[in-house]
C-alpha cells in the first residue's frame, strides 16, 4: 500500500499548497487597494461588477489622450484593475507597473498616477497566470 500513501500525501500537499497565500489572484497596492491581475478569475469576477467594460475604459482613455495630443500607446496596455479603476501602464512581463493612466470604472474619469520607486510595482502572486496583451 505504499503507492496509496504516496497518493494521499501528494493530494494533501497539493491542497495545502493551494490554500497558501500564494494561490490568491489579487495583490495590494501601497495604498492598500486590491489589484486584480488580467486573466485571473478574480479579475473576471471584478469586471462583472464594474459599470464600464474594458473597451469602454480604453475608449475613454483614447479620447483623453487625443485631447492632450498624446500617443495612444498607453491604451493598448491594460495591466490590471486597481480598486475600481482600470490601470493602463507600460508593458512589464513579471510585474504590474502602478504608474500609468487610471480610468475610474464608476465615473469614467481618467487620471495619471505617478508612483514612487519603492511603491511602483506589484508582483502577481506565485502561480497566478497573468494574460498581458500583445504589444504592436
Amino acid at each position: 500500500m505504499p503507492n496509496q500513501r504516496m497518493i494521499i500525501c501528494g493530494v494533501f500537499s497539493l491542497v495545502l499548497l493551494c490554500l497558501s497565500p500564494g494561490c490568491h489572484t489579487t495583490g495590494r497596492s501601497a495604498d492598500g487597494e486590491k489589484v486584480y491581475f488580467v486573466g485571473t478569475g478574480a479579475y473576471h469576477r471584478k469586471l462583472r461588477k464594474l459599470l464600464l467594460t474594458e473597451d469602454q475604459a480604453r475608449a475613454r482613455l483614447v479620447d483623453h489622450l487625443s485631447v492632450q495630443q498624446k500617443t495612444d500607446y498607453w491604451s493598448r496596455s491594460l495591466a490590471a484593475i486597481v480598486g475600481d479603476s482600470f490601470l493602463f501602464s507600460g508593458p512589464c512581463k513579471t510585474v504590474v507597473d502602478l504608474r500609468g493612466y487610471y480610468v475610474d470604472a464608476r465615473t469614467g474619469v481618467v487620471s495619471f498616477h505617478e508612483q514612487s520607486t519603492s511603491d511602483r510595482y506589484v508582483r502577481p502572486p506565485f502561480g497566478a497566470f497573468v494574460d498581458y496583451p500583445a504589444f504592436k
